[in-house]
């Protein structure tokens, strides 16, 4: 799919082999300083198209996650630039797509307390139903002098958009953040995330973070003894939790990626590392999908190769045919996800050896060997 040499896509979320639905940021120009518009595009089998989202009348915008419910209920989150105050700002965005066309849906106040100023956004998305389903974002908090990150959790009950609450952890030595929601039923969902040592672009690896709701309330529960945020979760169960341990770490204060990475379990009663990456520069782990306790995919980087390992209940594997095309230079795998057909769909990027300004979209379609 030919677009410009700097947009790119985030996430994607696949309904069947033949209707995939990605999302991530388009630049107006070849210049990363130049503003920027929310980038979705729809495969149908044969093709990807670039699809109009909603209207933004000229603000920028780009989009951080999409999950598709059904072919004319689909919805993807991320933010935009605000010109509703003298100095351009972000804030939530959220759009939904009902079969016919991309729209805004309100979305309710975050930080409300904040300066108008302080970043604003939302990072991941989760659907267990049509009227079940759960947005994780941040937004800045400067009330002490310094801008650190707050978590802010939005839920979607098939009328609209509702503020839930969720703990707040004592910001004394850096920031704490919340990085990704899987949503299992109205009274199981889980959120994963954490610590960071210091504040702004410097900021060391803490400890993970985890909590989960019960159909009441968001709380924090015993996370991985790891050294390491959790970037990705992805949860089958009450007993049955996977995790990415390390990854990049998104909030108020900007992006920040750390190592090694790995994968850790939650099966009732303890956490266990599963997996572990070395820990070389340009390996990372990008996301997770579980169909089954012996049936877990993870795509990412591992140098300039497409990283893509699959849990058979035994050991971790790699497919046969997880290869990038012959003449790709860098493959860097972004998102995975199953459709209700058993296909798994990897999504990912990568520059041709032309070096020309163009990027392609590379993944693809199969069922776990027995």
């Amino acid at each position: 799919m030919p677009h410009d040499y700097f947009d790119v896509l985030y996430d994607a979320s696949a309904l069947a082999s033949n209707d995939v639905w990605a999302v991530g940021q388009r630049f107006v120009t070849n210049s990363v300083a130049d503003p920027t518009l929310a980038l979705i595009a729809h495969w149908d089998g044969s093709a990807w198209a670039i699809v109009p989202g909603a209207d933004q009348h000229g603000r920028g915008a780009s989009l951080a996650a999409v999950d598709a419910v059904s072919r004319d209920d689909v919805w993807a989150v991320g933010k935009y630039e605000s010109t509703s105050s003298p100095q351009s700002r972000e804030d939530p965005l959220i759009q939904h797509w009902d079969g016919h066309a991309w729209r805004v849906v309100p979305v309710p106040a975050i930080g409300q307390d904040q300066s108008p100023e302080v970043p604003r956004g939302l990072v991941s998305l989760s659907a267990a139903s049509p009227t079940d389903i759960w947005a994780l974002g941040y937004y800045g908090d400067n009330t002490s002098g310094a801008t650190v990150s707050r978590d802010a959790f939005i839920h979607w009950d098939g009328r609209s958009w509702k503020l839930v609450s969720s703990p707040r952890y004592p910001q004394t030595t850096g920031i704490s953040s919340m990085e990704d929601v899987s949503a299992v039923s109205a009274n199981a969902a889980w959120a994963v995330g954490g610590t960071l040592i210091g504040f702004g672009e410097h900021s060391g690896a803490g400890s993970s973070l985890l909590e989960r709701w019960d159909g009441r309330a968001w709380s924090r529960v015993p996370s991985p003894k790891v050294s390491l945020p959790l970037t990705r979760v992805f949860a089958l169960g009450a007993n049955d939790v996977w995790a990415v341990r390390g990854g990049t770490v998104v909030s108020a204060e900007g992006s920040q990626p750390f190592g090694p990475a790995g994968v850790v379990h939650w099966d009732g009663h303890t956490w266990t590392l599963g997996l572990s990456l070395p820990n070389t520069d340009g390996t990372f782990i990008n996301d997770i999908v579980a169909k089954a306790a012996n049936d877990v995919w993870i795509v990412g980087i591992d140098g300039r190769k497409p990283l893509i390992r699959h849990w058979n209940g035994r050991r971790w594997v790699t497919p046969k045919g997880a290869a990038p095309p012959s003449d790709a230079r860098s493959v860097s795998l972004g998102s995975i996800s199953r459709t209700a057909q058993g296909d798994v769909v990897a999504f990912g990027s990568d520059q041709d050896r032309s070096r020309t300004a163009q990027t392609r979209l590379w993944f693809g379609c199969g069922r776990p060997s027995p």
